[in-house]
């Protein structure tokens, strides 16, 4: 079981690391894909009583959507972990398209979260300082879905260049993108890899200290505030409450994934400073690094460590939050829940009644 790889690209792996790896994220995957297809239906069909109940709600409703699709697009991640096999390549029908199409769904998905906590967290502060605020419920759809949608085409975009960049690499022609030739062995430009990484870290980097700053502020906001001693009191301060624990718990899970980019810039950094400007240059600079420093395991387990399981474990944490939190979140899950066990129940007893019916309609015959 504790099998090493002999594979030159992946001799620091161990099987058993992948298949840990793969477990958690396999559990993960399976609680947050049906518990955010809950919060789904129940936000979407949560009664509106004011803009406020109607921002928070389509807010909670971006999150648990980008939650459901991070858990999806993370299952490849386990099948490609439990299949022993480290390349997209050797899973997604030996297709480098089918790669390279997960990649462009995966970045804009992971990295479209931070906003919607940042957009919930700065809601509540806001409402915590002016109680009396009225907040619009079309920015809690709008900023997300600009957000997701230009992350895309910038991706897009990218991948683009960075198949023009090749092109004209493989032509000996004046590349359009000021850049030398690509390493296109693996179908990459140098401008795709710089492109990429300095726009992810920078969508993790600047939401990130944003959601930091309201969550402290409205933790210490909410201190102050005087014991409550009204019904509405209470649920202003139960609501706050449940907003900051989604937001701590985003915070503590994806540290990991804002220091693995953090750890991504000051590689980028170096390489700029050994005037690497080729991939196969920063592949061969990027091996002496972590050889220097020690890193091997740490380098090849930064990806499934410090990104993909932390990511799939917020989006698995969420529905739990709302169901220990939210009470009318509780009840739409065990109406649901009783629903579908009297339709079993009544569909047995339906099954029953028929047997019964044949054999007596078999005894009457005999």
């Amino acid at each position: 079981m504790n099998e090493t790889y002999e594979n030159d690209d992946t001799r620091c792996l161990n099987q058993t690391m992948d298949y840990c790896i793969a477990f958690l994220l396999a559990v993960s995957v399976a609680l947050g894909t049906v518990g955010n297809a809950v919060s789904i239906r129940y936000f979407s069909t949560r009664p509106e009583r004011g803009v406020n109940t109607t921002f928070f709600n389509r807010a909670y409703l971006f999150v648990a959507i980008f939650d459901l699709m991070t858990c999806l697009l993370a299952s490849v991640t386990v099948i490609i972990l439990f299949s022993n096999k480290r390349s997209f390549l050797d899973i997604l029908s030996n297709s480098g398209y089918l790669k390279r199409i997960w990649a462009l769904l995966w970045i804009p998905t992971v990295f479209s979260s931070p906003l919607v906590i940042c957009i919930l967290s700065l809601a509540r502060l806001i409402l915590l300082k002016k109680p009396c605020c009225s907040l619009k419920p079309s920015l809690a759809v709008v900023l997300p879905t600009t957000n997701f949608i230009i992350s895309l085409g910038i991706r897009l975009g990218f991948t683009i260049a960075g198949y023009i960049d090749v092109y004209c690499a493989r032509n000996d022609m004046m590349c359009m993108f000021q850049v030398s030739y690509a390493s296109y062995t693996d179908g990459k430009s140098w401008f795709e890899l710089i492109g990429w990484r300095l726009f992810s870290i920078l969508q993790i980097g600047i939401p990130m200290p944003l959601v930091v700053l309201s969550c402290v502020l409205s933790i210490i906001l909410l201190r102050r505030v005087p014991r409550p001693n009204s019904r509405s009191h209470r649920k202003i301060v139960a609501a706050s409450t449940t907003v900051i624990t989604v937001t701590v718990t985003f915070i503590l899970t994806n540290l990991p994934v804002f220091l693995f980019y953090i750890m991504y810039l000051r590689l980028l950094y170096l390489a700029s400073e050994a005037n690497v400007t080729t991939t196969q240059q920063y592949d061969s600079f990027e091996a002496r690094y972590v050889s220097r420093n020690n890193l091997g395991f740490v380098y090849c387990y930064a990806v499934g460590l410090c990104h993909n399981l932390p990511v799939a474990v917020n989006s698995a944490v969420n529905p739990i939050i709302y169901l220990c939190r939210m009470s009318s979140f509780r009840a739409y899950v065990r109406s649901r829940a009783n629903h579908r066990s009297s339709v079993m129940s009544g569909n047995e007893r339906s099954a029953q009644s028929d047997r019964k019916n044949k054999g007596d309609q078999c005894t009457v015959r005999g």
